[in-house]
């Protein structure tokens, strides 16, 4: 049963709707990737050593894991939009605090939960997206 805020299979709105949804997920993708791209800054400003930077990137890579085994199945069964904005809001939200992170410890602790946030994003945005679209794209009835 379709609700009065869903778009009509395969109309202008639903194309309108996966555009910004993807604009979102850019915005997921590059909040989350912000301490990669940090490190060369990083290492002037805290002297970071080769191994202190592979402790931060280790913490988000295993809080990603984790955030995929933990979030995407709750995603996936329950809740396709309101995941897709708390992951935009949390990674915004953890980025914004890794600009402010007094030590080193405080930002693999924030990068951590950054990442942890963006891994519900992709799956929240693939449980919204085929209920908009006709057999003929998605294979979904």
């Amino acid at each position: 049963m379709r609700t009065t805020t869903e778009p009509s299979l395969d109309s202008l709105r639903s194309w309108g709707l996966v555009g910004a949804l993807s604009i979102g997920y850019v915005g997921v993708y590059l909040g989350r990737k912000n301490v990669a791209v940090a490190i060369p800054l990083l290492r002037e400003d805290f002297h970071l050593t080769r191994e202190e930077a592979g402790r931060i990137a280790g913490a988000g890579t295993l809080a990603y894991a984790l955030g995929k085994m933990i979030l995407c199945p709750l995603v996936d069964r329950w809740c396709g939009r309101s995941g897709f904005l708390a992951a935009l809001i949390g990674v915004a939200v953890f980025s914004l605090c890794g600009a402010l992170a007094p030590s080193l410890g405080a930002l693999t602790l924030i990068y951590a939960f950054n990442r942890f946030c963006g891994a519900a994003a992709w799956a929240s945005m693939v449980k919204q997206t085929p209920p908009w679209f006709g057999e003929k794209i998605t294979g979904w009835p």
